[in-house]
């Protein structure tokens, strides 16, 4: 872009792309609604699996969440409240809409 002094300047330079920030699994919360089927199981792996408001908002107060995984069944009026909030007790949450959420179909006939 030229400045009123004929030189030029570059804006590319004051722009910085958002970086990535690992965050750990403890700081991390799952959310499946209730209406998801009681038959998809959760890996045992997986830890702070919230299903209500209220539980989210438990993590909250206790300032142990840095990022929200919600599952791809949220609606999202659901999701938009719970971040809203989220945002409230920690500006910089990430939040992670994950369409292929970890979970495997529960099957009793299958032989592992």
């Amino acid at each position: 872009m030229d400045d009123p002094s004929g030189s030029v300047t570059d804006r590319s330079q004051s722009f910085q792309y958002p970086v990535d920030k690992a965050v750990s699994l403890d700081r991390t919360i799952y959310y499946i609604p209730e209406s998801v089927t009681a038959q998809i199981q959760l890996f045992s792996a997986i830890k702070n699996i919230c299903s209500t408001f209220d539980e989210i908002l438990t993590y909250l107060e206790d300032g142990k969440v840095d990022k929200i995984v919600f599952h791809p069944m949220t609606a999202s009026s659901d999701r938009k409240y719970i971040v809203h909030w989220a945002k409230v007790f920690n500006p910089n949450i990430i939040e992670q809409l994950n369409n292929n959420f970890p979970a495997r179909s529960f099957n009793p006939n299958h032989v592992a």
